[in-house]
């Protein structure tokens, strides 16, 4: 039955979506004849900023309760499904927008819901990273229980291809680049995602990925407590089909963060192609299809994808954990040099101007844009006021200049990898405990250091030993989660800090250089003539 105007205005006021003031206004405004039905109040309101359209609707079906949960105001419905809703909301003091997602009161008493539902607030929590939707609060009102999230305004990967088609490979190659940095977080953090496909992966207005639903997250720290839950209810595999690991769908409590790898390269795969390796089928058939079989080749006369970037996926989608990257940070490390690869394939091909006076001085020098190995002065770099460890070592030692004064860096230099890890490292030193770094480095000089130590790690890979050549791969473990400052910065600002010094104090153990033996042979010789020459002169200063 339809509303009069009268019955909906009590119902506005039953619903607290507006406040006592405009509510006296609109009261006034109906008793003087300026809205003759629902439908131009609504209309009118709207206008005004003061209903959403979703609070509309509702209001004119004759909803008037159900507006509010705590302390926010419902805007809208974002997503609903059988394990939870998401609506956008504000805070009702604060005025701040958030996301709520909200566990269906079906659920409350249903199975491990309930319990899963505070696992992932507890583990939303624990994370503060650039590519990881953030969690504030959590919340009970009634039989309503709530998380109270960051609200991202964007587009999910899987909403970006149905609309927008398969995308270019190198926006696909940056976006699962991105969620590798958000996982391998995660991962550093004792945390496998079960649950990574494109609509848990949203880009915002400025292009940033982020990881959403940590409903089934396993933490490895626990993992007695998340096996029992899941057995206790029967649970033998969690997960989405079309992205499930070979060993999630065997075990989902059993599997490490390689299994994220996996669903990642199938979310990859679908950027690219516009489906999932394996769409066609039962869900049985599916199943078994990652298990026994190879999707259908990326690459092929037709295809515009790179062989090289079809590699990388290929080693995400093997059947065997053992065979994949070892973590997310590899995979971000992958595709960056793919992509860096690229680029570099990019500026070869096209045609270079010098600028006037660009060439004074330089006749004979190597473009240095296009030089594996680059000539030229190193740039003096302060030593960190919080460490004595690599004072008298390399060009960071013996500079009088404070941690202030890091200049820029104009481009790649020939550094050596020693010089090049205390660059790094004096940045990683050089923080405070809520994660500020160096006041005036700025992003395009932590990206130099960045990349000169990369390009260091991999020139020196082929001249060394195999001991050195596991060094060089820790080294690059360390640091390939961290290619900008608001990546290391998030890191060091929720305590995670410690262990990245306690890894990179121990790499800087190992790149100590040591005396060959002959040199300490000699210096034990010359010891020993020393005391037998003291010796002697000593007896022949009592006896003469």
């Amino acid at each position: 039955m339809a509303l009069d105007l009268e019955q909906f205005v009590l119902n506005l006021e039953r619903s607290g979506l507006i406040g006592p003031a405009p509510l006296g206004q609109i009261r006034a405004e109906v008793d003087a004849g300026s809205h003759r039905d629902p439908a131009g109040l609504v209309a009118a309101l709207r206008s005004r900023g003061l209903l959403t359209s979703w609070q509309a609707e509702k209001l004119l079906a004759g909803v008037d309760r159900g507006f509010c949960l705590g302390k926010y105001k419902l805007l809208r419905l974002v997503s609903s499904g059988s394990m939870s809703s998401v609506y956008e909301a504000e805070h009702l003091l604060l005025h701040r927008r958030v996301a709520l997602k909200v566990l269906p009161k079906s659920l409350v008493d249903d199975g491990s819901f309930l319990q899963r539902f505070y696992r992932e607030a507890q583990a939303v929590a624990r994370l503060d990273h650039p590519n990881i939707v953030r969690g504030f609060d959590v919340g009970q009102e009634g039989d309503h229980h709530y998380l109270v999230m960051e609200f991202v305004e964007g587009i999910s990967l899987q909403e970006l291809v149905e609309s927008s088609g398969p995308r270019p490979p190198r926006e696909a190659a940056e976006l699962i680049r991105q969620a590798a940095l958000g996982l391998e977080y995660a991962h550093r953090a004792g945390l496998v995602h079960r649950d990574i496909k494109p609509a848990n992966l949203i880009r915002d207005l400025e292009g940033t990925v982020k990881i959403l639903d940590l409903g089934l997250v396993r933490s490895l720290r626990q993992d007695d407590e998340e096996a029992g839950l899941t057995r206790a209810h029967g649970e033998a595999v969690l997960g989405t089909v079309d992205y499930l690991s070979p060993e999630q769908a065997i075990d989902s409590h059993e599997v490490d963060t390689r299994s994220d790898i996996y669903s990642l390269g199938c979310v990859l795969y679908f950027l690219l192609t516009g489906a999932p390796p394996f769409d066609r089928g039962t869900l049985a058939e599916r199943l078994l299809a990652h298990q026994t079989q190879a999707p259908a080749p990326l690459t092929g006369p037709d295809s515009e994808i790179p062989e090289g970037l079809a590699r990388i996926v290929a080693r995400m989608l093997f059947k065997r954990p053992e065979g994949r990257q070892r973590t997310p940070g590899e995979v971000a490390s992958d595709l960056e040099g793919w992509l860096r690869a690229l680029d570099d394939s990019q500026a070869q091909q096209a045609p270079r101007i010098e600028p006037a006076g660009q060439l004074h001085g330089n006749e004979g020098r190597a473009n240095p844009s296009r030089s594996g190995r680059r000539a030229g002065p190193v740039a003096p770099v302060a030593a960190s006021p919080l460490s004595d460890s690599r004072r008298g070592r390399s060009a960071i030692a013996g500079t009088s200049e404070s941690p202030d004064a890091l200049p820029k860096i104009a481009g790649l230099e020939a550094r050596s990898l020693e010089e090049c890890w205390d660059r790094w490292a004096v940045v990683l030193e050089s923080h405070g405990p809520k994660g500020q770094l160096l006041p005036k480095l700025d992003e395009a000089s932590y990206r130099r250091i960045y990349q000169e130590l990369r390009h260091a790690c991999r020139a020196s890979f082929a001249d060394v030993d195999e001991a050195s050549r596991l060094t060089l791969g820790r080294i690059e473990d360390l640091i390939a989660p961290w290619p900008t400052l608001p990546s290391l910065r998030a890191i060091l600002r929720v305590g995670m800090g410690a262990d990245l010094l306690l890894q990179a104090r121990e790499i800087d153990r190992l790149l100590q250089r040591k005396a060959p033996p002959f040199l300490s042979l000699l210096s034990l010789a010359i010891l020993i003539a020393c005391c037998a020459a003291a010796i002697a002169w000593f007896y022949s200063y009592l006896f003469p």
